[in-house]
């Protein structure tokens, strides 16, 4: 009997010791975006996910799952000459609780770190991805030349707390390795990413910057289109950030587009973030960037913005050529 119970114990401790043993792949995974180069290593039990974009969204340029568990994890990046980075800690923060329906916005975990000498940030929120729940670790990363997003959904089992250390490393481990300074757009890139030549229409109330537009799938693979924009309030009263739906008509082949949202897919996107955007309060003399996602009747041809004529005046319609999207 005495045996028997040192044998118990002995299992419990080497069970143990395995719970604990988590460790960084050898292997250095490469992914790159936007004429730059990056390394990072996943935790020895993930392998790579191939269909990072059909399970991620256009933005993802690389994902994985464990084998161990249910947890899983992409990558999106950007440039960062491209973003607003002006208190990006904090205003991540509070879309990110707006995206995950919390009430206190210092509900939701932060950690600001540097990472080779550049701003990170580690936000950890609760979650659920087809019934499954789940503890989003979400970091967002600043390179030389970079803006990197990692979201990891690690399982909410007994493991979790080991996992979300080694789920830390792996972040952390993370290095631009190489960025091309005379970056430009290919053909491909631009079926990705935003048309982006800006257009401005104003009046004595708003001034709406129409900085891109582009194409994604929707949850049944339909048609969507993007209209990424950014909303300035001249009045003395506060608007929501999304008012442009409320004076504007879009259609095409001269018929209305219906309103629609992101796919789930797009939740944890550049793109998603900026949905989440859509009722932000916007003081007087103060701007905020959104989107409107609306359904395509097809795929090709010219969506036109016609804003209304009693509020605009002068205002020349506003065209979106479909085709420029075409790689």
């Amino acid at each position: 009997m005495k045996n028997k119970l040192v044998h118990f114990l002995l299992l419990l401790i080497i069970s143990g010791l395995a719970g604990c043993s988590a460790k960084l792949s050898d292997i250095k995974e490469a992914f790159s975006a936007q004429g730059m180069a990056f390394t990072f290593q996943l935790p020895s039990s993930w392998e790579n996910d191939p269909k990072y974009q059909e399970n991620y969204g256009q933005n993802a340029v690389f994902a994985a799952a464990d084998t161990k568990s249910n947890s899983k994890m992409f990558i999106s990046a950007t440039r960062k000459d491209m973003m607003d980075l002006k208190d990006f800690g904090n205003k991540t923060r509070q879309q990110l609780s707006q995206t995950y329906d919390y009430k206190n916005v210092e509900d939701v975990y932060m950690k600001e770190f540097k990472l080779n000498e550049y701003p990170a940030y580690k936000y950890t929120v609760f979650t659920k991805l087809k019934e499954k729940e789940f503890w989003a670790h979400i970091y967002f990363i600043e390179t030389q030349t970079g803006l990197v997003q990692l979201v990891y959904y690690s399982a909410d089992d007994s493991n979790y707390e080991n996992r979300a250390k080694i789920i830390d490393n792996s972040a952390r481990s993370l290095v631009e390795t190489k960025a091309d300074e005379a970056y430009e757009e290919t053909s491909t890139d631009q079926q990705k990413a935003d048309v982006s030549d800006s257009v401005k229409v104003a009046n004595d109330k708003y001034v709406f910057e129409i900085k891109g537009f582009r194409k994604i799938k929707g949850t049944n693979n339909e048609e969507l289109l993007v209209i990424r924009f950014e909303t300035t309030n001249n009045l003395e009263t506060n608007i929501l950030a999304d008012i442009m739906k409320e004076v504007v008509k879009v259609t095409q082949n001269e018929q209305l587009l219906s309103e629609t949202t992101l796919p789930s897919s797009e939740t944890d996107t550049p793109l998603g973030l900026l949905e989440t955007q859509k009722t932000q309060a916007v003081t007087k003399d103060q701007s905020a960037e959104t989107i409107l996602v609306y359904k395509l009747k097809k795929n090709s041809g010219e969506v036109i913005l016609t804003f209304l004529p009693e509020q605009f005046p002068e205002q020349e319609p506003v065209i979106l050529d479909l085709d420029l999207l075409k790689g």
